[in-house]
C-alpha cells in the first residue's frame, strides 16, 4: 500500500471491527452463551458490550480526525516553523 490515505482506511477498519468482536463477545458472555471464567460476575459481558461499541463507534472517528489532511498539514508546517526559529525572549535572559 503506497498510498497512506488506504493504510489509515485499513487501521480505521480493523479498528472497527475489532470493537465489534468485543461486543458480540460481551454480548454472549453476558447471555451465558460461551465459556466465561468462574471468578468474573456475567454482567462484566455488559462492561464488555459497551466498551466494544464504543470502540467500533468512536475510535475510527477520533482516528480520522487525527488523520485529517488539513490537520496533518497544518502539524507539519508547524514543526517546520518551530524547529528553525530563534526565540528572541531568550536574548533578554542573559546578563
Amino acid at each position: 500500500m503506497a498510498d497512506p490515505a488506504a493504510a489509515r482506511f485499513f487501521a480505521m477498519q480493523l479498528a472497527r471491527m475489532a470493537g465489534v468482536a468485543v461486543a458480540v463477545y460481551g454480548l454472549l458472555a453476558a447471555a451465558a452463551d460461551i465459556p466465561w471464567p468462574d471468578g468474573l460476575p456475567r454482567w462484566l459481558g455488559f462492561v464488555l458490550l459497551v466498551a466494544g461499541m464504543a470502540e467500533a463507534l468512536l475510535v475510527p472517528r477520533m482516528m480520522a480526525r487525527a488523520w485529517n489532511s488539513e490537520a496533518l498539514a497544518r502539524r507539519s508546517s508547524q514543526a517546520r516553523n518551530s524547529s528553525g526559529s530563534h526565540n528572541s525572549s531568550d536574548d533578554r535572559l542573559l546578563p
